[in-house]
C-alpha cells in the first residue's frame, strides 16, 4: 500500500472520517488492500464496504485483527461476494459468530470469483454450523477454506465433510485446502476427514493442533505462543484456559499482541486475574481490550502496570469501566495517565459500583487529579483503596486531602510533596475516623510538627495505620520546580496516540465521561 494513502486511510478510520474513507476506498489504485490491525468497528466497515462497491482495482483484501462483528461482516461479505474482481479475502481474528458466518455461506453460494477465504480465530461452530456447510455445496470456485481456531465440533466437521463428500450428493469439487486447526475433532470427525482426502482428489486438511487427548492449556503454553508470535494459537489458547489466574508480565506485548490476548477473553470463563505488566501496550492496544471483555462477567482483577497507555488509554478504560460488571481491582501504575486521564477515569467511576481496588501511582497525578477523585468519592461509595503513591501532589486544598483521606479505607500517597497544609488535612480527618483505616503518607515534605501530630492522633486510635517515617528534609522549601522539572522529562504523545486520546475523550463526552474544569 503505498504509504501516503496508508496514512490517510488510518487517519480516517482513527478519527471518524467516515465520509473521506469512502472515498479514499472507492479510488483505491492497487490490487491488495490490507487494512489489517486497524481497529476497524462495524460501522467503519460499513462504509469501506460502501467504498469498495465502486472500486475496480482490487482482489485481495485483509480484514484480520480488527473489531468486526456480525453486521460488519454481513456488509463486507455482501460486497464480497458479489465482486467479479476479489479472489482473497481475511476476515481472521474478528468477533464474527454463526449469525454472521451465515450470511457469509448465503453470499458464497452465489459467488463465482473468490478462491481464498480466512475465517480463522472467530466465534464459529458450537455444533451449528449446518447452514454453512449446506450454502457450502453450491459454490464451485473457493478453493481455501481456513476455519482454524474456531469452536468447531464434532457434528460442525461432520456436517463440512459431508458437503465436501465426494459421492452422488456432491456439488462443491473446487475446495482443495481446509484449515481445522486448533478444533475441537474427536477421533470418528478425523476419521471421516482423512477419508476425504483419500478419496477427493487434490484435497488436503489441516488438523493439527486439536484437542483429542491434548493437556491442558498451560500458562507456559499461552507464553510461548506469544514469544514466538503465533498469534492465532494464543488467541485459541487463552480461550481454552481453565485457570483462574494469568501472568503475561515482561512479555515485550505490543498492541497487535495485545489484541490476540483480548480477543482470548471473549470466550474465557475462567480467568479471574490477568497480569500485563512491564508490557509495550499503548492507548491503541487498550482500546481493544474495552471492546472485548465489556460483556465478560469473570474477569475481576487486571494489571496494566508500567505499559504506554498515556491519556487516550485512560478514556478508553473509562469507558470500560461504565459497562463492566465484574472488575473489581485495576493497575494502572506508570503509564502516565496525567490529571487529564484521571478525570475521565473519576467520570466513570462515578457510576461504577464494582471496582473496589485502584493503583494510580506514579502516572504524574497533581492536586487537580485529587479533586477529581474527591468528586467521584461523593458518589461512588465502594472504592475504598486507592494507591497515588509517588505522583506530584502537593495538597495544598486541605480540605482536598482530608475527604480523601476520610472517604478511603486504605490509601497510598507516599512519595508525592505534602506539606505541612496538606498533614493539617490528614489531621482532620484521622481524628474523626471511626472505623479502620490503612494510611502512607512516607517520604512526603511534612515537618516533624506537624508529624509528631499525626503520630499522637494515631496512638489514641487502634484502628489506625500510619506510615509516616522518611520525610524528606526541605528546610521550608517548595519542590514544584523539581516536580516541573520531572515532567518535562517525559516524552511527548505520539500522533496516534493523540488521535486515540482525541477519539476517547469525544466518546467520553458522548457517554457523559467529561473531564472536569
Amino acid at each position: 500500500m503505498n504509504p501516503l494513502v496508508r496514512e490517510q486511510i488510518t487517519d480516517a478510520i482513527d478519527n471518524n472520517k467516515l465520509e473521506s474513507l469512502v472515498v479514499l476506498i472507492a479510488g483505491y489504485d492497487e490490487e491488495n488492500l490490507d487494512l489489517s490491525n486497524k481497529n476497524i468497528d462495524d460501522n467503519a466497515l460499513k462504509h469501506i464496504a460502501k467504498g469498495l462497491r465502486s472500486n475496480t482495482n482490487v482482489t485481495e483484501i485483509n480484514l484480520s485483527n480488527n473489531n468486526i462483528g456480525d453486521d460488519g461482516s454481513n456488509a463486507i461479505s455482501e460486497v464480497i461476494m458479489s465482486s467479479k474482481l476479489i479472489t482473497q479475502a481475511n476476515l481472521s481474528n474478528n468477533n464474527i459468530t454463526n449469525e454472521g458466518v451465515d450470511v457469509i455461506a448465503e453470499n458464497l453460494s452465489k459467488n463465482k470469483t473468490l478462491q481464498k477465504l480466512d475465517l480463522s480465530g472467530n466465534r464459529l461452530g458450537n455444533n451449528d454450523f449446518d447452514f454453512f456447510a449446506e450454502e457450502l455445496r453450491f459454490n464451485d470456485t473457493l478453493k481455501e477454506l481456513d476455519l482454524s481456531y474456531n469452536d468447531i465440533e464434532k457434528k460442525d466437521v461432520l456436517d463440512i465433510a459431508n458437503a465436501l463428500n465426494p459421492g452422488p450428493k456432491e456439488i462443491n469439487k473446487s475446495i482443495e485446502k481446509l484449515g481445522l486447526k486448533g478444533a475441537h475433532i474427536k477421533e470418528d470427525a478425523k476419521e471421516a476427514l482423512r477419508w476425504l482426502e483419500e478419496t477427493k482428489s487434490n484435497f488436503e486438511v489441516n488438523i493439527e493442533d486439536n484437542q483429542l487427548n491434548r493437556e491442558p492449556v498451560t500458562e507456559e503454553k499461552i507464553k510461548e505462543a506469544i514469544e514466538q508470535n503465533k498469534l492465532k494459537e494464543a488467541t485459541k489458547l487463552i480461550r481454552s484456559y481453565e485457570g483462574e489466574s494469568l501472568d503475561l508480565g515482561n512479555l515485550g506485548i505490543n498492541d497487535d499482541t495485545a489484541n490476540a490476548v483480548f480477543n482470548g477473553l471473549i470466550e474465557n470463563t475462567t480467568l479471574k486475574t490477568l497480569n500485563l505488566e512491564n508490557n509495550d501496550i499503548t492507548a491503541i492496544g487498550v482500546s481493544k481490550l474495552t471492546k472485548r471483555i465489556d460483556d465478560n462477567e469473570t474477569l475481576e482483577r487486571i494489571s496494566l502496570k508500567n505499559n504506554k497507555i498515556n491519556e487516550g488509554g485512560a478514556g478508553s478504560l473509562a469507558i470500560l469501566l461504565k459497562g463492566n460488571q465484574s472488575l473489581k481491582e485495576l493497575d494502572l501504575e506508570g503509564n502516565e495517565i496525567r490529571d487529564a486521564g484521571v478525570g475521565l477515569l473519576s467520570q466513570a467511576l462515578r457510576k461504577n459500583d464494582h471496582i473496589e481496588k485502584i493503583n494510580l501511582s506514579n502516572n504524574e497525578v497533581t492536586d487537580k487529579g485529587v479533586g477529581y477523585i474527591d468528586d467521584m468519592l461523593h458518589k461512588n461509595q465502594h472504592l475504598k483503596d486507592i494507591d497515588l503513591s509517588n505522583n506530584n501532589i502537593k495538597g495544598e486544598s486541605v480540605l482536598d486531602i482530608q475527604y480523601l483521606v476520610s472517604h478511603t479505607d486504605t490509601l497510598d500517597i507516599s512519595g508525592n510533596k505534602i506539606s505541612d497544609s496538606g498533614a493539617r488535612g490528614i489531621e482532620v480527618a484521622l481524628k474523626r475516623s471511626n472505623q479502620p483505616k490503612t494510611l502512607d503518607i512516607s517520604n512526603n515534605n511534612i515537618s516533624e510538627e506537624e508529624i509528631s501530630n499525626i503520630k499522637s492522633i494515631v496512638e489514641k486510635n487502634p484502628d489506625l495505620t500510619v506510615n509516616a517515617e522518611k520525610q524528606r528534609e526541605t528546610d521550608g522549601k517548595d519542590l514544584t520546580t523539581q516536580s516541573q522539572q520531572v515532567s518535562e522529562q517525559q516524552p511527548p504523545l505520539r500522533s496516534e496516540e493523540k488521535k486515540v486520546l482525541g477519539k476517547f475523550t469525544s466518546d467520553a463526552v458522548k457517554s457523559n465521561l467529561q473531564i472536569g474544569s
